[in-house]
């Protein structure tokens, strides 16, 4: 079965305030800069929101990109195992 990397990183996830579960996605975005740079995001969506959580780095170059990618992911497990 494939499972785009967006949805990879998904989490269900409980609210014990308020009493009920929510569904939150944590995965990572590259975004295109004016200056022909690329940003690697790691971004959230949780009931309909996003948020942007950190910026991992900018890189130009498709090695840079990807090293910066694997970060980021890496970012995403840690903080996954801290909630």
């Amino acid at each position: 079965m494939f499972v785009p990397e967006k949805l990879y990183n998904c989490v269900f996830g409980l609210t014990p305030i308020l009493g009920y579960a929510s569904f939150f996605c944590m995965y990572v975005k590259r975004k295109k800069n004016r200056s022909g740079t690329t940003s690697i995001v790691v971004a959230e969506k949780s009931s309909g929101n996003y948020k942007e959580l950190i910026t991992i780095g900018v890189a130009k170059s498709p090695e840079d990109i990807d090293s910066l990618m694997s970060e980021a992911r890496e970012w995403i497990e840690w903080e996954q195992k801290r909630r």
